[in-house]
């Protein structure tokens, strides 16, 4: 059996393009939540005081 080379590449290169591309988004999706999540808890905290302070 002939393996062509050039068909293969041809076929790996999408497959490997496709699967960078998934772990790309699923990383920066996790560091956008790392981020949101250090952003949001205080900005959260600085809200409920505030609604205190304006309530009594």
């Amino acid at each position: 059996m002939i393996i062509d080379w050039k068909k293969i590449k041809k076929y790996i290169k999408p497959i490997i393009f496709v699967i960078s591309l998934i772990v790309s988004i699923i990383l920066i999706n996790k560091i956008r939540r790392a981020i949101v999540g250090k952003v949001e808890k205080p900005i959260a905290f600085i809200a409920d005081v505030n609604d205190d302070t304006i309530i009594h």
